[in-house]
Formats: structure tokens, C-alpha cells, sequence
């Protein structure tokens, strides 16, 4: 039986604040990555969370 190369989208981006798909990208094995999406309170936990962390580094 002959393997053929097909391009599978089994990587998936989760919204890490509410856990909505992002996107899917192609790869060989099944892979998620965690980020932000685009809905404006999962943004402002974001930048709430960014600037936490640098007052964080600054003490």
C-alpha cells in the first residue's frame, strides 16, 4: 500500500481565556496550541495579564 502525503489539519489554536478554535493548521500528529482569540474580553485579559506581569518584573 502506497503512503500518500495529505496534508491533515490536526493542529488546532484554543482560545486560552474561553476556550473557542482559533484556527487549524496542517502538521503530522495532532497538536494545540493555546492563544488569544479575537472577541474583545478575552483581549482585555490579555492585556490586564501582560501588564500584571510587567509591574511583576518592575518590583
Amino acid at each position: 500500500m502506497l503512503h500518500s502525503e495529505v496534508s491533515q489539519h490536526w493542529g488546532v489554536i484554543v482560545c486560552k481565556h474561553c476556550e473557542s478554535m482559533v484556527d487549524t493548521f496542517s502538521t503530522n500528529k495532532v497538536v494545540t496550541y493555546y492563544g488569544v482569540c479575537d472577541n474583545p474580553e478575552c483581549r482585555d485579559r490579555r492585556r490586564d495579564s501582560e501588564h500584571r506581569t510587567a509591574s511583576a518584573e518592575d518590583a
